[in-house]
């Protein structure tokens, strides 16, 4: 029927703005190739440009890596984590918003509130167990425990800064009428990454200073 087609075609452009894919007609068969390239390329590209301010950071604060290995090694399993966290998040979130059960002008506060009480033991339990893991891995050296504590520090404001984005983005994107999906999925695990690696290096400069010159 009408309705069902109406609704599918809806579902299949919320799926394809999830993952920044755009182009796609209809039905799959149906897109225009240069079309699906051409949106596809537009998405990857800017998303590459947010990205490399990533790599800016960590060329910023590369002699710490260097004198941190820990540091540099746990960096993907710190944002990878965050990203899972943030991207369950804002899919819980748009669902409501999309069923209705959220309106994101009376709920802002409280949706807000809540998915950060909810993500606040989340974040806590994921920087401890980051921090067994890295000991671990390190061999329980004193290195090792300074680099423990960056990394677990530096995991559960990832997570929590990553829920906040999770759930905010959708709200303020419905309430200025644009489709919260666009902020799902690749956008959000691009910013993720972004804060992951500001936050974890931050705090090592903060946590794990360059050791002191002696001059003879």
């Amino acid at each position: 029927s009408d309705v069902i087609a109406t609704l599918e075609a809806e579902a299949t452009e919320d799926v394809v703005k999830m993952a920044a894919a755009g182009g796609l007609g209809e039905t799959y068969f149906a897109a225009d190739a240069l079309a699906v390239v051409r949106n596809r390329a537009s998405w990857l590209l800017s998303l590459l440009m947010l990205q490399s301010l990533s790599s800016m950071v960590l060329n910023r604060f590369a002699a710490l890596l260097q004198r941190n290995l820990l540091l540099a090694l746990f960096l993907t399993t710190l944002t990878g984590t965050a990203g899972n966290a943030g991207g369950q998040t804002s899919a819980v979130v748009i669902r409501g918003l999309a069923t209705g059960d959220i309106d994101s002008t009376k709920d802002f506060a409280r949706v807000l509130f809540r998915e950060l009480r909810l993500a606040t033991p989340l974040a806590l339990l994921l920087g401890a167990a980051a921090f067994l893991r890295v000991l671990v891995t390190g061999r329980g050296q004193l290195d090792a425990l300074k680099a423990a504590l960056t990394i677990s520090g530096a995991m559960s404001l990832t997570v929590l800064a990553a829920v906040l984005v999770g759930t905010g983005a959708p709200l303020l994107l419905d309430r200025i009428n644009i489709d919260p999906c666009n902020c799902a999925s690749p956008v959000l695990a691009t910013f993720v990454d972004l804060a992951g690696v500001v936050i974890l290096c931050s705090l090592g400069s903060l946590l794990l200073p360059a050791p002191a010159r002696v001059f003879a």
